[in-house]
């Protein structure tokens, strides 16, 4: 009996856990969240819901799997109000506002929506957050050809 109760409260709070916990207001029509919220962008997979247009959750947390590109929309109705898809979309972070700007930046906001990403640099004075990928085979290609320019130069 004990072991019944255990799984079931397990399995309770399982399905209590993977629904979005923070309402996202999508618009004031006052529709339901299915409808009013159609044009908020969510990872594959994921849908709105909720009764109201100005109170809807992201129905199964869980949706965005790990190949998926989360959004702010869906990091603030699973996570909370103040965390943003990182400018990678790999994962929610907290923010003071949105990764995908280009202006106002902080440090502290550059350094969380940049996590995964390398070659990161904040500049105080204009407040901005820049980043640089660069693939192996474009790094092999420059020495490449800087080890041909020093070798033609003797």
């Amino acid at each position: 009996m004990k072991v019944l109760i255990a799984f079931s409260l397990l399995i309770l709070q399982a399905t209590l856990a993977s629904q979005g916990q923070y309402g996202y207001s999508c618009d004031t029509s006052g529709q339901q969240c299915s409808s009013a919220c159609s044009n908020q962008i969510l990872p594959s997979g994921c849908s709105w819901t909720g009764q109201s247009s100005q109170n809807c959750y992201v129905k199964d947390c869980s949706c965005a799997g790990t190949n998926q590109k989360v959004t702010d929309q869906y990091c603030q109705s699973c996570q909370g109000s103040s965390y943003f898809a990182s400018i990678d979309r790999t994962l929610c972070v907290k923010a003071s506002s949105s990764c995908i700007r280009n202006t106002d930046w902080t440090y502290a906001d550059c350094t969380a929506c940049t996590v995964n990403i390398s070659n990161v640099m904040y500049t105080t004075n204009t407040k901005t957050c820049t980043y640089t990928q660069y693939s192996f085979s474009l790094i092999i290609s420059i020495q490449s050809l800087f080890l041909l320019a020093l070798m033609f130069s003797f």
